[in-house]
């Protein structure tokens, strides 16, 4: 049987990981999908660099799950959710529809945050210099 913190720390990292691929969803087919989304951007250059700051986050939190980097990973899990939550309401008060990916982003962000802060507290962490 698999220790409870290393699948509560596999959700973690699938939940960055899902951030990530999220970011990259927004890059190729966003503005197929939401050919008004570029405007509220000020255009595809702002509406590419929204999308470059997902995968960073993505792979930043990954690195917090994996402790190659040292950062707030239940903070930033949440803050992204919030962020994904957010959009996801936005765009059906505004525009009427669906968001898929802002609201899977809310999700992976909460299975992030929570995924690690229960790994955490079951001792599997790495106490870091």
């Amino acid at each position: 049987m698999v220790p409870r913190e290393i699948v509560f720390r596999s959700l973690a990292a699938s939940g960055a990981v899902l951030v990530a691929f999220i970011g990259v969803c927004h890059e190729v087919v966003g503005p197929r999908l939401y050919p008004w989304a570029p405007a509220l951007f000020g255009g595809l250059t702002g509406f590419y660099v929204a999308g470059a700051v997902m995968i960073f986050v993505g792979l930043l939190l990954l690195g917090g799950v994996l402790e190659f980097v040292r950062l707030p990973v239940v903070f930033m899990g949440v803050a992204t959710g919030v962020v994904g939550g957010g959009v996801t309401i936005l765009t059906a008060a505004l525009q009427d529809i669906f968001h898929l990916f802002a609201f899977t982003m809310m999700l992976a962000g909460v299975a992030t945050a929570e995924g690690y802060r229960r790994a955490k507290r079951g001792g599997y962490t790495r106490n870091l210099p």
